[in-house]
């Protein structure tokens, strides 16, 4: 069993790492850490480990096996280096990184320091998700694909992600992020790829953007749209595909394949709840860990995701 100690404790703790950990029977959590004393003090209790304020003491102080980042995304990059020197590895809250650039620094210093790194995508451990790659003959040759993402923020202008100095961007690299890992999932990544964005909200005190369309296109003909938004509602999460001979339709909670007259003609519903696909993700790196044939994971897999997000960026 591999110890671990868990940096952040905001809303991905609590609802994700927290259950995951406390059930796994791959990793043992010896140690909190957050900037506010408060939840440290709560947790530290609460789960009866150590707490820290401060990352830099707890890895040289508890030198766990690994350890789970869940901070503003400004501050992962000093919390893998300080890992890194410690020889602790790494699983962290998506993006890799904020920029290419960023995330290229990081793997230098995975690679220089010998320690494994994984980033959280939890479509990827989804079943639903991964059945595509059975169904996708049904539906003949695909030529377009449609996503959509919308979950209505009611203060756009509250917290770090608000910020893009602090948050490397808006809707795009955040909620974004995910829509990409499927698209270079299935497809790979796009020759072409064109962003419209905007804070749609001008009188609130953000610059991070909260809407965005997202256009691209593959040699072979495929093509697509991404909508993406933190204003629009109801939430909304759609990743639709269409063939010469129907589409295949996955949501949160399904993935369906219907024909070209609209009939369902095979569904399938999600049957894992997001602690347990914490739970997998736990798992997978505790067994990465001690597999020496791996040296950092898939961080090339994030690297490409990072290069779509760039060229969304850069216009």
């Amino acid at each position: 069993m591999k110890t671990c100690a868990i940096i952040g404790l905001g809303k991905r703790f609590k609802e994700y790492h927290m259950p995951a950990i406390i059930k796994s029977e791959y990793a043992h959590l010896v140690a909190v850490c957050d900037i506010n004393p408060d939840l440290v003090y709560e947790y530290s209790k609460k789960l009866d480990v150590k707490g820290y304020t401060n990352y830099d003491t707890l890895l040289k102080t508890e030198k766990p096996d690994f350890i789970i980042i869940s901070t503003p995304h400004d501050t992962h990059l000093d919390i893998v280096q300080s890992a890194a020197n410690c020889g602790v590895n790494i699983l962290k809250e998506k993006p890799l990184a904020r920029t290419s650039e960023e995330g290229l620094k990081l793997k230098n210093i995975c690679e220089h320091n010998n320690i494994k790194i994984m980033v959280c995508v939890q479509r990827r451990f989804e079943p639903i998700y991964s059945l595509y790659f059975k169904l996708r003959e049904k539906i003949g040759r695909i030529f377009f694909v449609e996503g959509k993402y919308f979950i209505a923020v009611p203060n756009l202008d509250d917290g770090w992600r608000a910020s893009k100095l602090i948050s490397g961007g808006g809707c795009i690299l955040d909620m974004g992020y995910h829509m990409a890992d499927l698209l270079l999932w299935y497809f790979g990544i796009p020759e072409t790829i064109h962003a419209e964005y905007s804070c749609s909200r001008p009188e609130k005190n953000y610059d991070a953007e909260d809407t965005a369309s997202i256009q691209f296109s593959y040699s072979n003909g495929l093509h697509g749209v991404f909508i993406i938004s933190r204003t629009i509602s109801p939430k909304t999460e759609l990743f639709k595909i269409y063939g010469s001979e129907g589409t295949i339709e996955i949501t949160k909670d399904s993935i369906a394949v219907t024909n070209t007259q609209g009939m369902v003609l095979e569904k399938y519903y999600k049957n894992i709840s997001d602690d347990e696909i914490s739970l997998k993700q736990i798992q997978t790196f505790c067994e990465l860990i001690d597999d020496e044939s791996i040296l950092i994971g898939d961080i090339d897999q994030h690297l490409a995701n990072l290069q779509f997000i760039d060229k969304c960026y850069k216009q």
